[in-house]
Order: structure tokens, then sequence, then C-alpha cells
């Protein structure tokens, strides 16, 4: 009798949503710099129709080269995010920077007050393991 093989294990950078959920994976290359919130935005900004939330956190070295990205997915109106999830995926890849990104299915840009609860929180957790959260990007389709 042959031995099952051990299932892989994905590394965090490589961390989808389910293959069920209609979304295409914003591509990027491991290594690829972000310079400016808008060329993140113009990696990721393909997540824009997607139909229910989706909230990515863009995790860089000192250089601002893309190390991995989490992926937190959702409901129609929110995305169930976790800062002990980006802290262990920020100390798993020994990101400095972070970059906030979320979708807003209705097409409106504006940060709701759980948005801001949870930058704020984001933003605490950061401070204490010494990394910076470069910025927060909502994506809608009148951004």
């Amino acid at each position: 009798m042959t031995p099952k093989p051990k299932p892989k294990t994905a590394p965090l950078f490589e961390a989808r949503p389910e293959p069920f959920e209609v979304f295409r994976v914003p591509t990027y290359e491991r290594g690829l710099l972000c310079r400016s919130s808008r060329e993140a935005y113009d990696v990721f900004k393909s997540f824009e129709d997607a139909g229910s939330e989706y909230f990515l956190v863009v995790l860089l070295n000192p250089k601002n080269e893309i190390l991995g990205v989490q992926y937190c997915s959702g409901t129609i109106d929110s995305a169930a995010v976790y800062p002990r999830q980006i802290a262990l995926a920020a100390l798993q890849t020994q990101a400095t920077s972070l970059i906030l990104m979320h979708n807003h299915p209705s097409g409106d840009p504006d940060p709701s007050l759980c948005d801001r609860e949870i930058t704020r929180q984001i933003f605490k957790m950061a401070h204490v393991l010494e990394a910076k959260v470069l910025d927060h990007i909502i994506i809608g389709r009148n951004s």
C-alpha cells in the first residue's frame, strides 16, 4: 500500500479566496515594488467589480517590495478582518510596512465607521510590531 502524499500548505502570500467565489484574484509578482499608493491600486484594482467585499493586506519589506498579500473575503457589505491575523502575516513574512486595501461593492469609496475603526486597530497593532501602515485604500467604482 502506497502512503498518501502529505497535503501541501500554501505559504501565506499565496492564500486566496475560496474557488467557488466569483472573484478574479489580483496578480502580482513577489518582489514587485510599490513606491506609492497609486502603484498599489494599479496592481490590485481588479477586485473593484467583485460582488462581495474583500480586504487585502499588502506586506512590504524595507524597500517597499511586495513580500506577500493576505486576503480576507467577506459578504456583500463586510469582510472579516482580524488584526491578530494581520500581525501573524506581518511576522511570518518579516514585513516592515503594510498597505491596507478593500473594495466596496456598492461603488462608494467613502470609509464607513467600521472601516475607520478597523484601520485604527490595525495602526495600533502595527505600532506594537514596529511596522508602518502606509495607507488604507478603499476601491469603489466611483474612486
